[in-house]
C-alpha cells in the first residue's frame, strides 16, 4: 500500500508546481495592475485635470506652474480679464489683472470652432448611436 501512495503523492507534483506557477503569475500581474491604478490616481492629483476645458464655460485655465508642494501660480482667462491667481491650501489670491490680449482671443477663438468641429459633443454621438440602422434583421 505504501508503494501506491507514494506514486499518487509523486504524480500529483507537477501539477501542483504547474498550478503555483500561474498562481505566481496571475498574483504578478494583479499587482502590476494595481499599482498602474495607483500611478495613474497619483498623476490626476499631483497634476489636476484642470487642464481640461469645460464646454461653455467662460473660465478657462491659460497657465499653472507649481511654486512648491501645495501652492502654484494659475493664469485664468475669465469674463474678459486676465488673472493671474496664487493658489494655496488655505485661500486664493488675486496677484494681478489685465485685459486678454487681442492674439490670445483669436487662438481662443479659433481653437474652440476647430475643437468643437472635429469632436462632437457626447450627447451628439449618443443621439447618433440610437438613430443609426441597425443592419442584419
Amino acid at each position: 500500500m505504501s508503494a501506491t501512495s507514494t506514486l499518487t503523492q509523486t504524480a500529483a507534483t507537477p501539477d501542483m508546481a504547474s498550478g503555483l506557477a500561474t498562481l505566481g503569475k496571475v498574483s504578478f500581474t494583479l499587482f502590476a495592475i494595481i499599482v498602474f491604478i495607483l500611478m495613474c490616481a497619483w498623476l490626476v492629483r499631483r497634476f489636476g485635470s484642470g487642464y481640461l476645458p469645460v464646454a461653455g464655460s467662460d473660465i478657462r485655465i491659460v497657465a499653472s506652474a507649481n511654486v512648491g508642494p501645495k501652492e502654484k501660480v494659475v493664469i485664468v482667462d475669465m469674463l474678459g480679464k486676465r488673472v493671474a491667481l496664487g493658489v494655496t491650501a488655505q485661500n486664493v489670491t488675486a496677484l494681478s489683472e489685465s485685459e486678454i490680449p487681442a492674439d490670445a482671443e483669436e487662438q481662443t477663438v479659433e481653437g474652440a470652432t476647430n475643437s468643437q468641429s472635429q469632436t462632437p459633443s457626447f450627447a451628439q454621438l449618443l443621439k447618433n448611436s440610437l438613430t443609426r440602422p441597425k443592419s442584419g434583421s
